[in-house]
């Protein structure tokens, strides 16, 4: 067994990396460490400030406006604090409600969509906020698309089809907690 003496996390750019080139670094990060950071994903500061700014601003309003918003059936809206019990734990039995809160959206299934009405395939809910859903769809558009750009490296990266994740990710159940 080979051990890494490890100081820092490999970092892995996007910007201009060919898929092929991705796929070593990928294949080094996750078979030797098992972690690593990305950067030149693409997605602009602007964008991260953005949405970063809304949640703030979410999170600040009155608790009766969060909880006109509250979670629907398809998991999407506010989770006000002591709502939830993580009970997929396979480390300890969990009973304690969770005391954190979150606004949670995931992709967005409209009613005419012959995926609606399936768990987590619904609609998504929004607060009463000026300038919050704009910034906050325009991030989760540009993690998408790095998103899709990673695939084909980490299909290489196991060996498969540069295009064999493709397939599964035509309509990806997609989720943003803030």
């Amino acid at each position: 067994m080979t051990t890494t003496n490890l100081d820092s996390l490999p970092i892995v750019d996007f910007a201009q990396a060919s898929d092929a080139a991705l796929a070593r670094e990928l294949d080094h990060a996750f078979s030797q460490i098992g972690f690593c950071y990305f950067k030149g994903i693409g997605v602009e500061a602007a964008l991260v400030d953005g949405v970063f700014d809304a949640s703030r601003r979410f999170h600040a309003l009155p608790r009766a406006a969060k909880d006109a918003i509250a979670m629907n059936r398809f998991h999407r809206g506010y989770m006000a604090p002591k709502t939830s019990v993580i009970e997929t734990s396979s480390v300890a039995r969990v009973t304690r409600p969770n005391d954190s809160e979150s606004f949670m959206l995931m992709h967005e299934v409209t009613p005419n969509d012959p995926r609606y009405g399936r768990p987590l395939d619904g609609p998504n809910l929004w607060p009463d906020l000026a300038n919050f859903r704009e910034p906050v769809e325009a991030y989760e558009r540009a993690m998408h698309a790095f998103c899709l750009r990673l695939l084909p490296a980490l299909a290489l990266a196991l060996g498969l089809p540069r295009d064999w994740f493709a397939p599964h990710f035509r309509q990806p159940t997609t989720f943003l907690r803030l």
